[in-house]
């Protein structure tokens, strides 16, 4: 590896943001997901078939 000793004076690529919008954002993308899922599935949305 070329320079590994100047690693933690690194620029990073990927910047993690901890804030309300992200969450919301995160929240929003899982039941997206969830909901899309069910629906491919053919199961139903109100949990009886859990």
């Amino acid at each position: 590896m070329i320079g590994p000793q100047r690693r933690k004076n690194m620029q990073q690529l990927f910047v993690t943001l901890n804030t309300e919008a992200l969450r919301e954002e995160q929240r929003r993308t899982l039941w997206a997901i969830f909901v899309v899922d069910r629906c491919v599935t053919g199961l139903l949305l109100d949990g009886s078939d859990l």
